[in-house]
């Protein structure tokens, strides 16, 4: 069952009827504690606890099953805080029974404990307490929903990054080993781990064996590579790693340190190329995506994560609800005669955040249409160059909904002509 999706906090408000439940959940690892309240914030009920398994599931909807005809309630809405994953469990589960889940921000969360507890006492009935009256307040977020080839997708991005991020540590591991058995390699090797520091470390790791190949030596290693490298560069090697000052002692045991690193880095970046090799077969089965990819500057991994953190586009109404999503709403603070500065909010999506900046970085220097977007705001609007960006990405959000909603393909005279271009200028214009 899809659930409507509400651009404005009054919305969320009126939501709550005098006729809905509103249950918070605090959520724990292994037991989770529920309380139901009305829309003047009034407990109803006893409060719940119940385990992270069927058994207790099956528990809490009996129990709500119980609030709702005791009450008289004829919808029911659950709140509970994206903390850790320990909630995913209960929102598929609540999400199959056709009942609305929604999201509330950790930080309202702490700030309200705050507001309402002097003492320090904090327990899990207390929170879900919290949790539900920030319901009422409509202080709360969708929580979306993915399935099929989209859920399978947002996996495999999932993993992806995990890889990413086991490489660099493993990139680090091996520049720390590098700078203390042998620092001057960054004088010969200044674009980091490539095909031709790998070669070298698997046949000579330390200053002393790759001396003992000596150039022409070194130069032959070189020729297994794609491309060799140059002769005075291989002198430049064989000098440095015959003067080097790194250390001697402990070298057999760090050897050893050095080829596992260069095992589990061949191994991890294998594994990477198979996942992006699935994310591009993935991405190719959502119909939608092919409209993002048709545009210049949008490939097929910034397509997928953008299509995977957003969900399913008709459970919004409005591009708002998508900025807000990603943090990309404005906010700022002022008293009286001072005048805060407008930032965005933050309060949303890390990710979704990122890879909307990063396709309008790519876009603004490889589409033409958004080229001359961002020239229009950075050079007549006369915003920062960041703050360009931003904006770039709040039209993108408005371009990539309405081509999605709509279903048809990327106009870009169609966008520009939503611009207020100086009189004497045109869409068309260029920018010397």
């Amino acid at each position: 069952m899809k659930h409507k999706q509400y651009s404005t906090q009054t919305e969320k408000i009126k939501r709550i009827t005098p006729e809905t439940l509103v249950i918070g959940v605090d959520i724990a690892s292994q037991k989770h504690c529920a309380r139901g309240f009305n829309f003047r914030k009034m407990e109803l009920g006893p409060q719940l606890y119940f385990q992270n398994d069927l058994a207790g599931f099956r528990t809490f909807i009996k129990w709500l099953e119980r609030l709702t005809k005791a009450n008289n309630c004829l919808d029911v809405i659950v709140g509970m805080e994206p903390t850790g994953h320990y909630y995913f469990a209960l929102d598929h589960y609540l999400k199959e029974k056709g009942i609305e889940v929604v999201l509330v921000n950790p930080r309202d969360v702490k700030r309200q404990w705050e507001v309402e507890n002097n003492a320090s006492i904090k327990s899990d009935p207390r929170d879900a307490g919290i949790i539900g009256k920030l319901l009422t307040d409509g202080r709360y977020s969708p929580s979306i929903r993915y399935e099929g080839v989209k859920a399978e997708l947002r996996e495999v991005i999932k993993t992806r990054d995990m890889l990413i991020e086991e490489k660099t540590r493993l990139v680090n591991q091996i520049h720390q080993w590098l700078s203390t058995y042998f620092p001057e390699y960054r004088q010969v090797f200044k674009t980091g781990i490539g095909k031709w520091l790998i070669t070298l470390l698997k046949e000579a790791p330390t200053p002393a064996e790759i001396a003992r190949l000596k150039p022409d030596g070194i130069h032959r290693l070189m020729q297994t590579c794609r491309r060799s490298m140059s002769r005075s560069k291989v002198n430049k090697l064989y000098e440095l790693a015959r003067q080097s000052i790194g250390i001697q002692a402990g070298v057999q045991e760090a050897k050893e340190r050095l080829k596992m690193l260069l095992k589990r880095l061949e191994q991890n970046q294998d594994d990477l190329r198979k996942k992006e090799k699935k994310i591009k077969t993935l991405t190719e089965q959502i119909k939608e995506a092919k409209l993002l990819t048709d545009i210049t500057g949008i490939g097929n991994l910034t397509a997928a994560t953008f299509l995977t953190e957003v969900g399913d586009i008709d459970q919004y109404e409005t591009p708002k609800q998508i900025e807000k999503l990603a943090g990309l709403t404005l906010t700022s603070k002022s008293s009286g005669n001072k005048k805060g500065r407008g930032h965005i909010s933050k309060m949303g999506r890390k990710k979704l955040r990122t890879v909307l900046y990063h396709i309008a970085l790519t876009l603004s220097s490889k589409n033409d249409a958004f080229k001359k977007l961002y020239h229009y705001y950075k050079d007549i609007r006369k915003k920062p160059g960041t703050k360009a960006l931003i904006k770039l990405c709040c039209k993108l959000i408005r371009v990539l909904f309405t081509i999605l909603k709509k279903g048809e393909p990327f106009d870009p005279e169609k966008m520009l002509a939503d611009i207020r271009w100086p009189e004497n200028m045109t869409p068309g214009y260029s920018l010397s």
